[in-house]
């Protein structure tokens, strides 16, 4: 997958952004995708590291501020329990 691609092509473009709220923006969606590719590799430890810094760049409730959010409130199979949706 691109994750790890499009998190450098956002961290690239904070390191060029002027704009001090642009900056900030550009880089939670680094760690987001950061964290959407450690996820899919099963790294759900680090995936939460990256979401949890990731959600505090972007504003309550929007759709990434979310994503982030799902991959916090993830559990590995093995944390899961009967009748858990997970």
């Amino acid at each position: 997958m691109g994750y790890r691609q499009l998190a450098a092509a956002y961290a690239r473009k904070a390191d060029l952004s002027q704009a001090e709220g642009a900056k900030k923006q550009f880089l939670a969606q680094a760690e987001l995708a950061s964290a959407e590719a450690y996820f899919y590799e099963g790294q759900l430890r680090l995936a939460k590291q990256q979401a949890k810094r990731a959600k505090a760049g972007f504003v309550d409730g929007t759709p990434n501020w979310i994503k982030a959010d799902d991959i916090l409130a993830s559990k590995c199979p093995t944390e899961l329990t009967p009748g858990d949706p997970g």
